[in-house]
C-alpha cells in the first residue's frame, strides 16, 4: 500500500523549525546580554564593557553570554571577610580611581590599599545585579551551585524563552 503526503518533507520541516529555533534563542539571549549591560552598575570597573554574546548556529544550537571581567563574581555575589583584593585587582582599582573619581596616582593606591584592607576586615556584600544573588546578602561559599534567581534578570529571561519555545 503507498503512502502519499503533502506538504513539507519531514527533513524540509525539521529545518524549519530548527532555524525558528535558533532564530527564537538568539534573540532571547540578544535581549538578555541587552538587560544585563543596563543592569550592570557604572562604578564596577569594566564589568559593563565585559559582556559576550556567542549566537546559536546550525552547527552548535546553543547561545552563549559571559563575562570576561576576573571580578564579576566577586561583585555580583559578594565576598567573604579575609581575603583583601590581590595586587592585580588592586591595580585596577587604582585605574579606576584615576578614571572615576579623578585621584592621582599615589592617591590612587592609597585608595586601592584601604579598600583591600576594608574588605579583608568586612567583606563586600553582594550587588546582585545579574540576578545570581540578592542585593546586599552575605557571600557564600562559590563551591555551591550557582542558580539564577527566579525574580532576577536571569532568571526572567530564560522564563520568557521557555514560553516562547513552548509557543512555536
Amino acid at each position: 500500500m503507498a503512502v502519499t503526503t503533502s506538504g513539507l518533507t519531514p527533513n524540509e520541516f525539521w529545518g524549519k523549525e530548527r532555524a525558528q529555533l535558533i532564530a527564537t534563542i538568539n534573540a532571547s539571549f540578544a535581549d538578555l546580554e541587552s538587560d544585563l549591560v543596563e543592569a550592570t552598575p557604572g562604578d564596577t570597573g569594566m564589568l559593563r564593557q565585559g559582556w559576550t554574546f556567542i549566537p546559536a548556529t546550525d552547527q552548535n544550537p546553543t547561545a552563549i553570554i559571559g563575562q570576561s571581567k576576573r571580578y564579576f563574581l566577586a561583585a555580583e555575589l559578594g565576598r567573604r571577610p579575609g581575603k583583601g583584593i590581590s595586587k592585580q585587582g588592586q591595580v585596577a582599582v587604582a585605574r579606576w580611581g584615576r578614571r572615576k573619581l579623578g585621584l592621582g596616582m599615589k592617591e590612587s593606591q592609597s585608595f586601592a590599599y584601604l579598600l583591600s584592607r576594608k574588605y579583608k576586615r568586612e567583606g563586600r556584600p553582594a550587588m546582585g545585579f545579574a540576578g545570581l544573588a540578592r542585593k546586599g546578602a552575605k557571600a557564600k561559599a562559590i563551591a555551591e551551585e550557582i542558580k539564577p534567581l527566579d525574580n532576577g534578570i536571569i532568571g526572567q529571561a530564560f522564563e520568557k524563552l521557555r514560553r516562547r519555545i513552548e509557543a512555536l
